[in-house]
């Protein structure tokens, strides 16, 4: 199935799977009247046995979709996690080889997030994991996909985005998490990179990679490429 399809079917899987027992059901019915197996006299039950079809049909599909999204989501911040991100990046560099429209990639690391762990505990981390996974998402636009990248890292793509558009993102973030007390003994180190189309996937994470390296090298709480 391709990729595009299958989004279309996790999507909407509650209301196809529903509709694809009900209409088993009536095509059993047509056949059945049509060989003269079936009389009007059944027509109620067939009528129940297609709502019952469907019902369970819809329940099947909420849980269909309900695991598609679990796969594609990190449980501890419910962002998306690193294998939605590099599909939705691919879907993105195929994106701009037809439109030449720009794109970029930031790469966020939460500074001495080892020391936060070591001080106050695995579930202080945890929940400093969450809050700036809550914070990454009121910071950045709808279209805007933000991920998990793992450990203590979060990597944005940013449509239809320049890197000095994507500097002031990521300049938003910084001062979002300075105003917030919550946030007074935490830094971040931010990597921006362009995406231009004859790059890979693996390209363009080791560019941002390495800009963000250069970014906690240098101690800039921004460094763009």
């Amino acid at each position: 199935m391709k990729t595009k399809s299958k989004r279309v079917f996790y999507r909407y899987a509650p209301l196809l799977i529903a509709l694809s027992g009900a209409g088993i059901t009536y095509l059993g019915y047509i056949i059945g009247r049509v060989l003269g197996r079936i009389h009007d006299s059944d027509a109620v039950i067939w009528v129940g046995v297609g709502i019952v079809q469907a019902i369970a049909g819809y329940f099947y599909g909420r849980e269909i979709k309900k695991m598609e999204l679990y796969s594609n989501t990190d449980s501890l911040t419910d962002l998306w996690n690193r294998r939605h991100f590099r599909a939705k990046l691919q879907e993105e560099i195929a994106r701009i080889q037809r439109s030449g429209q720009p794109l970029s990639v930031a790469l966020v690391n939460i500074d001495n997030f080892k020391a936060v762990n070591d001080k106050y505990g695995h579930i202080a981390g945890d929940k400093l994991l969450q809050s700036v996974a809550r914070l990454l998402i009121r910071s950045t636009r709808e279209i805007d996909i933000v991920a998990r990248w793992g450990g203590d890292e979060f990597v944005i793509i940013l449509p239809e985005t320049d890197v000095s558009k994507a500097t002031q993102v990521t300049e938003r973030i910084r001062q979002n998490i300075q105003a917030d007390p919550q946030y007074r003994q935490v830094t971040v180190s931010m990597g921006i990179i362009p995406v231009i189309k004859d790059m890979d996937i693996e390209q363009v994470f080791g560019q941002v990679d390495w800009v963000l390296y250069k970014a906690k090298d240098s101690k800039s709480p921004i460094v763009a490429s």
